[in-house]
C-alpha cells in the first residue's frame, strides 16, 4: 500500500492511467444504464450506444493492460528507473552504510571511490554521492572510528554524552553512529538516520526495521525530525511508538542546525537530523508519542496532526 500510495501521488503516468480507466468505466456504465432502463430507444440510437460500449470496452481493456504492465515493471523498482537520492542510498546500503576506505584514510580521493563499478553513475546521483562522501570524511576526522568504538566499549552510547566527550556537534555523532553495525552497540541494534532540509523534504534515509519511512512524499509530521526544524539548535529526545506491521518502540534524538554559505547577505540553509534507536518490545515510557510513516498508511485513529484519511484500518492509542 505504501509503495502504491507514493507512486499514485507522484507518478504522472500512473495518475493518468487510472483516470483513463475510471473514465472508460464511467462511460460504459452510463451507456449501459440507458439501454437497461426499459424505455423505448430508436434503433439508430441503440446502435450508437452499442458501438460506444464496444469502443469504450476496448479502450478499457487496453488501458488496464498497460496499467498492469506498468505496475509489474515497477515491482522491482530498485533495478529500474530511480531518483538520484535513491541511487545513492541503494549504493550505501550495499556498502553496509560504511565507507571502509574513508574510515581508514579520510584523505582518500573521492573520485577513486566513485570509479568503482557499483558506484552511482548518473550525474545528479554522483553529485549527491560526492557531497555525502565529503561529509563522511569530515565526520571521520572529527570522530575517528577507534575513539568512537572505545567510548561505546565504556558503555557511553548516549549521543549527547558522546558529543560532549568529543567536542563536536550532535549531527556528526548521529551520522557516525548510523555507520556502525548492530554488533557495535551494547543492545546489538542498528541505528537509523533521517535528515530533511528546511522545507521538510527528506534528503537522507537510513531505515531501521520497524520504523517505516516513505520513499516519496510527505512523512509523519509528528516525527521529532520536523519538530526540530521549529526549534533550531535545541536537541530533542522522544520515545516513539511506530504504527507498522509489527508495532515497535523507538527512542529518537533530533536537532537542526543552520549554515550560512552565502555569508551575512545570504539565506540560512537549515537541515535537521534524527537518530533512531530501537527499544525492546513491550517498553513504552509514559511520554511515548504515537507516530506513523505517512497519514495514508498510518493506523493511529486519534492523531491530532492527520492530514488525510488512512487507507488502512485504524486503532485507538494504547
Amino acid at each position: 500500500i505504501e509503495g502504491l500510495t507514493d507512486r499514485l501521488t507522484h507518478d504522472p503516468f500512473l495518475s493518468a492511467s487510472l483516470h483513463d480507466v475510471l473514465s472508460s468505466v464511467t462511460a460504459i456504465r452510463s451507456a449501459s444504464s440507458i439501454l437497461a432502463d426499459g424505455g423505448e430507444i430508436a434503433p439508430e440510437w441503440q446502435a450508437r450506444f452499442h458501438r460506444n460500449i464496444f469502443e469504450d470496452s476496448r479502450r478499457l481493456a487496453q488501458s488496464t493492460e498497460a496499467l498492469v504492465s506498468y505496475l509489474d515493471a515497477g515491482a522491482d523498482i530498485e533495478r529500474g528507473i530511480s531518483l538520484p537520492q535513491e541511487d545513492v542510498e541503494i549504493w550505501l546500503e550495499g556498502q553496509g552504510w560504511r565507507i571502509a576506505a574513508l574510515e581508514e584514510t579520510p584523505e582518500t580521493d573521492i573520485g577513486d571511490l566513485l570509479a568503482a563499478d557499483a558506484a552511482p553513475r548518473g550525474a545528479a546521483a554522483r553529485h549527491l554521492a560526492e557531497r555525502y562522501l565529503a561529509q563522511y570524511a569530515a565526520d571521520v576526522r572529527a570522530v575517528p572510528l577507534a575513539v568512537l568504538a572505545g567510548a561505546l566499549a565504556e558503555g557511553i552510547d548516549d549521543p549527547g554524552a558522546l558529543a560532549s566527550r568529543f567536542g563536536t556537534a550532535l549531527p556528526v555523532i548521529f551520522r557516525r553512529l548510523a555507520t556502525l553495525p548492530a554488533e557495535a552497540f551494547p543492545d546489538a541494534q542498528p541505528r537509523g538516520l533521517l535528515a530533511c532540509d528546511g522545507s521538510g523534504t527528506l534528503i537522507f534515509r537510513k531505515p531501521v526495521p520497524g520504523f517505516d519511512v516513505p520513499r516519496f512524499g510527505a512523512a509523519c509530521p509528528l516525527w521529532p525530525l520536523f519538530q526540530a526544524l521549529q526549534r533550531p539548535m535545541q536537541p530533542l529526545r522522544q520515545s516513539l511508538h511506530a504504527a507498522a506491521r509489527e508495532p515497535q518502540g523507538f527512542t529518537a534524538w533530533a536537532v537542526s542546525e543552520a549554515r550560512f554559505p552565502g555569508g551575512f547577505a545570504g539565506p540560512a540553509v537549515i537541515e535537521a537530523w534524527m537518530l533512531i534507536q530501537p527499544e525492546p518490545r513491550g517498553a513504552r515510557p509514559a511520554d511515548t508519542l504515537n507516530v506513523g510513516a505517512s497519514c495514508r498508511i498510518c493506523a493511529h485513529a486519534d492523531c491530532p496532526a492527520r492530514r488525510e484519511p488512512p487507507l488502512v484500518a485504524t486503532v485507538d492509542a494504547g
